[in-house]
């Protein structure tokens, strides 16, 4: 039988470096006049460790009266002594310490080759010093670039400034960071940021290594050179056609002196042109190191964290990409499987709890709940204590964040076949009518569901944050219309105001985030670059600027004075937004049967005039007939919804009456029908009416349609 005593033999050990009793070493830890002398016994220092045994030995050693003497100026005394007693005994205590100070123990053990306590410390740093690392993370990363055994702690800093690199960036320690670590960094595919941000740290960064000004009209050649030079391993490393068009022309091309002239014209070129693909070989976008693939076209990776730590109930900043511990799944988008409530069900239904996440029309703010139930049943309320509402009033910005858990619990959830989501009082009503009676948050806390108005009342002393409804305050208000044009005014283009469709006025984004908007002005683009841009050498460059600057950001106006554009001079003033005026005469020679070059813009028989846009007057059959029976001859067309498609049709005699079909000898109306809610419908597949001119067969939706009136006079009834 044998006994272990490990402990009682540690605390001797202890006790015999605290009694210093039978020393030889004396040890001088501390720069003056900090400067502590310490005790040790040799024998015990070099059985612990190969750096003591080095030190000791005859060609390195150090003697006075037979003593070793060490002299250790870098390490602190206290530091020196945690080591020692960890020799000595085994136990080392990090608690009482700072973060600071733990690093600089960590340094000193890695120097003095105790490979144990390296592992150690960096596990403990990790797990209880992380607001001192993410604090520090760029000087700690520089400190850990210089020791090779530190890769625990190299990979966690890397992580931290890959998630939220503006830690990086945004530090005032950032342009101090060696050449070697800042192009390690920037190499990485995982930055979570927009690469515009990366280009302008590293622009910061170059200038002032250089110590010159960010304004590229003040500089020499010489000032280009240098900074070239200090560029040049960095260029292929900057995802440059991530940048978006607006970032691109203000914050990129202004630095065309110092970037490869290749580079720059393909990317005036990727970025004119439409549907160019880069020239070169470039590197893949930037993506954050997530645990899994997020489909969501509403959110991003980071709100992935927040609503895994809302749904446990921690703090806001308990999970990070790396650590969130649900998968999830995208089950439904109403893009892609449907916007009505039937989609919905048919795709939520028994797949258990589940986050839904809708943007409000016409703003940037997300509005969702958290079922932790599920959506199946119909009619009935399902208890939780566990279910949450939210709103960003930023959707891109999770600093803009507002949660309210449940207060009514036998209220959270109710499951309906005619709703969508459906929380407490807020809910998903038919296909896309949503409605919060919770006003005075009896089932929710209030969290500015719906709102789209900030207000800032009061000075700068007591400033209160006021959300409210830009329709309340229009229809009530003659002040706020006013106020609320001239933002708009700055957002979106005004000349078009009168003339987009429904779906672009709410939501002006759709516009320019869409690759449509690009092709709005191909050929005057793509003229412009390789047929202008080619002499901007004879060109004023105040000329050429402006030129790019037009056709590169989406919503700028001339600068200068310019001759108003050439028009045809039409007979007639063209209301529609689905064609345009060269479409007038294709239309009038169809309904003569005339040579398609029988009519121009100047010369058309026919005064053509808009009696209805469903966007304007209504998305239904109500509104049609309203504005267009008793009119005579018109003309309907439609956009197909998702597509570029018009489809339309001539009706030489009217649409009033019910009943029995109405024959002419030009044309029949048979199989092909719109009914209400927008329900199209063409059951003409032999082409018995009308031949097959690729007007999609059974059901589909159109964005939106028109009915144009075509004044023939008096129908001649012996036709029919």
């Amino acid at each position: 039988m044998s006994s272990k005593f490990w402990k009682e033999l540690s605390n001797d050990y202890e006790k015999l470096f605290e009694a210093e009793i039978g020393y030889d070493v004396i040890i001088y830890a501390g720069e003056e006049p900090n400067v502590k002398e310490i005790h040790a016994h040799s024998n015990i220092l070099c059985i612990r460790s190969k750096y003591f045994r080095t030190a000791f030995s005859n060609e390195w050693a150090e003697k006075n009266d037979g003593k070793f003497i060490f002299r250790k100026p870098n390490i602190p005394s206290h530091l020196f002594d945690i080591i020692l007693r960890f020799i000595y005994s085994g136990n080392i205590e990090l608690k009482n310490l700072q973060g600071p100070d733990i690093l600089k123990l960590l340094i000193a053990v890695d120097e003095i080759n105790i490979q144990q306590l390296v592992s150690y410390i960096q596990e403990y740093l990790i797990k209880h010093q992380t607001e001192f690392l993410h604090q520090n993370a760029i000087g700690i990363l520089e400190t850990v670039y210089q020791h090779e055994t530190f890769t625990d702690l190299w990979n966690y800093c890397l992580q931290i400034i890959c998630e939220e690199p503006k830690i990086l960036f945004d530090s005032g320690n950032f342009i101090n960071l060696k050449v070697q670590l800042l192009e390690l960094l920037i190499k990485r595919d995982d930055l979570n940021i927009d690469e515009i941000e990366i280009w302008e740290g590293l622009l910061k960064w170059c200038l002032s290594q250089q110590n010159m000004e960010n304004d590229p009209t003040k500089w020499s050649k010489d000032d280009i050179t240098k900074i070239e030079r200090s560029l040049h391993r960095f260029i292929p490393l900057i995802r440059f056609y991530d940048i978006k068009s607006i970032d691109f022309f203000y914050k990129v091309y202004n630095y065309k002196n110092i970037l490869p002239q290749d580079l720059i014209h393909d990317l005036l070129e990727f970025h004119i042109v439409p549907n160019m693909k880069p020239k070169t070989n470039v590197a893949p976008s930037r993506k954050p190191n997530l645990k899994f693939k997020l489909n969501s076209t509403l959110i991003q990776s980071n709100h992935t964290p927040l609503f895994a730590s809302w749904i446990d109930k921690k703090d806001s900043s308990h999970y990070d990409n790396n650590n969130v511990p649900y998968d999830f799944k995208l089950l439904y988008h109403s893009g892609r499987d449907g916007f009505d409530v039937a989609s919905f069900h048919r795709n939520c239904d028994n797949k258990g709890a589940t986050i839904w996440i809708a943007k409000i029309q016409g703003s940037s703010q997300l509005v969702g709940g958290y079922n932790p139930l599920d959506w199946s049943g119909n009619d009935v309320w399902k208890t939780t204590r566990d279910s949450f509402l939210f709103s960003f009033a930023d959707g891109k910005n999770i600093s803009t964040a507002k949660l309210g858990y449940v207060k009514n619990p036998n209220k959270a959830i109710y499951c309906s076949n005619n709703q969508g989501p459906h929380m407490g009082d807020f809910f998903c009503n038919n296909n896309n009518d949503w409605i919060n009676y919770d006003t005075q948050g009896t089932h929710y806390p209030n969290i500015a569901i719906g709102y789209d108005v900030i207000i800032y009342a009061g000075d700068e002393s007591n400033v209160k944050e006021i959300h409210a409804h830009s329709n309340i305050l229009c229809i009530r208000s003659k002040y706020f219309p006013a106020i609320l044009e001239i933002v708009y005014q700055h957002e979106t283009f005004t000349d078009l105001w009168n003339f987009c469709l429904e779906k672009i006025c709410e939501d002006p984004k759709i516009l320019f985030n869409s690759d449509k908007f690009v092709n709005l002005k191909a050929p005057l683009l793509e003229l412009f670059l390789y047929k202008v841009y080619k002499y901007k050498d004879i060109l004023p460059q105040d000329l050429i600027y402006d030129l790019l600057e037009f056709h590169i950001v989406p919503d700028i106006k001339p600068k200068t004075n310019v001759t108003p554009s050439r028009k045809p001079n039409l007979k007639i003033k063209l209301d529609s937004t689905i064609i345009q005026s060269n479409h007038i005469p294709l239309l009038a020679l169809w309904i003569d049967r005339k040579d398609s070059s029988y009519y121009n813009n100047k010369i058309i028989p026919y005064d053509f005039k808009l009696l209805y846009h469903s966007g304007r007057d209504g998305f239904n059959t109500a509104s049609f007939h309203r504005n267009c029976d008793n009119k005579g001859a018109t003309i309907w067309v439609a956009k197909i919804q998702g597509s570029t498609q018009l489809i339309g049709g001539y009706n030489p005699l009217d649409w009033n009456g019910y009943g029995p079909t109405i024959i002419t000898k030009v044309h029949i109306w048979g199989y092909f029908y719109c009914e209400d809610n927008n329900e199209w419908t063409n059951n003409d597949r032999n082409a018995i009416c009308y031949p097959d001119i690729g007007i999609p067969f059974s059901n589909f939706k159109v964005e939106n349609y028109e009915d144009i009136r075509h004044p023939i006079g008096q129908l001649d009834t012996s036709r029919c």
